[in-house]
């Protein structure tokens, strides 16, 4: 194989397990852990072929969009850690 595409792979394997990171966590810290290497590796594999002014335009946008997704996350997660839920773990039948 050749280098592109081995670290093409690599990319798609971190974005992989970040995503199983995000959806597996119970921990609010660990969720947006997860929620954040999403976001850079969306960024990563959409705008892998740079010399593409599409590819990188689509890159950009990617980061905008999730920028601003992690805002809302983090103002959530600020706002239950203030309003006095547990901010330690996500399981709700407690």
């Amino acid at each position: 194989m050749t280098i592109p595409v081995l670290a093409l792979l690599r990319l798609f394997s971190l974005f992989c397990a970040s995503m199983l990171t995000l959806v597996m966590a119970d921990h609010f810290l660990l969720l947006y852990a997860g929620w954040e290497l999403v976001g850079l590796c969306s960024y990563l594999l959409i705008s892998f072929w740079f010399e593409k002014p599409a590819a990188a335009a689509a890159g950009r946008k990617a980061f905008i969009t999730t920028r601003i997704g992690d805002t809302g996350l983090f103002i959530e997660s600020s706002c239950s850690l203030f309003m006095g839920r547990r901010f330690i773990s996500m399981n709700w039948n407690r």
